[in-house]
């Protein structure tokens, strides 16, 4: 999809979330959808922390699809991170450090802040649609 937004010129920035904690959270796993996003032409990337929140509810739905998953893996996030809103990778840190430096090199916004800076400045070429 970014690919055919690049082709037509209309401005992108992703929303990098979530990163799975002891699925997802791996330098590899960043650096390759980092580098789909730069090849892409993505005008900035938000990314807050390594990992993904889990409210009441939520949290419960998502363990029982760990548990359907990856037998065992919820007891690990329980012990980690017990009822946490935030649950961070371990990795988090060194992720967010390679996050930051990769998109610098490539002058990608990575601020939260400016993304939504951007993405507010961005001049409407058409009227949004609306369904009412």
């Amino acid at each position: 999809m970014l690919k055919e937004f690049q082709a037509k010129d209309i401005p992108t920035v992703v929303w990098m979330t979530p990163i799975l904690p002891f699925l997802t959270d791996t330098e590899e796993n960043l650096r390759t959808i980092l580098d789909y996003c730069f090849d892409a032409g993505v005008k900035g990337i938000v990314l807050w922390n390594a990992g993904l929140t889990l409210r009441e509810g939520d949290r419960e739905y998502y363990y029982r699809a760990l548990d359907r998953h990856f037998p065992g893996l919820s007891d690990k996030y329980r012990k980690q991170y017990g009822d946490a809103y935030e649950v961070n990778s371990p990795d988090s840190g060194k992720l967010m450090r390679i996050f930051h430096s990769e998109c610098e090199k490539r002058g990608v916004i990575h601020d939260p802040d400016e993304c939504f800076r951007y993405i507010a400045e961005i001049p409407e070429r058409q009227p949004q649609l609306s369904l009412f």
